[in-house]
């Protein structure tokens, strides 16, 4: 089987997002169709209630959960290889929740990061609105039917990060 890829590249990051929002990366889509089967995440402060969620497009701005993991409560750092088992498909977009926590994302200038309050982790056609001005450090990992999608990191080892 091919290796997925979903989301942006690791980088250090400074901005922060607030608690309990569900924040999608949209600038790197799924690069494949399978299972996405771990993930890494990194977090500037204790956070709690964290999920990471994989998001099907199917409107303009509106998106529909197609799986989900809660990982729980994570002390600040780093937690690598967090084994899940979320279904994806090619052109498939990542996103975290966190009740409580302090994530941070590169302000680059990108518009890829879309934001919305509450936990969508079930979320059927919910609009996320406008983008933010942001691209988010989070990607993950898996296995499965790999399909030609642009802008899948190259080079990265681990899953989910959130700096």
């Amino acid at each position: 089987m091919a290796v997925i890829t979903i989301g942006a590249e690791i980088a250090d990051g400074g901005q922060q997002f607030g608690n309990d929002y569900t924040i999608l990366n949209y600038n790197h889509p799924a690069n494949g169709t399978g299972k996405i089967t771990a993930v890494s995440i990194k977090y500037g402060t204790d956070a709690t209630g964290v999920k990471v969620i994989i998001f099907e497009e199917v409107g303009a701005n509106t998106f529909t959960a197609r799986s989900s993991a809660a990982l729980g409560d994570l002390a600040a750092g780093e937690h690598a290889d967090i084994a899940v088992d979320l279904d994806v498909v090619a052109g498939d977009f990542i996103a975290f929740y966190q009740v409580t926590g302090n994530p941070r994302f590169i302000d680059n200038g990108h518009d890829g990061i879309y934001r919305k309050a509450g936990d969508q982790s079930a979320g059927v056609g919910v609009d996320f609105g406008a983008f933010l001005d942001d691209d988010g450090e989070m990607w993950a990992l898996g296995e499965g039917e790999t399909v030609a999608v642009g802008g899948a990191p190259s080079g990265s080892v681990g899953g989910l990060l959130i700096l």
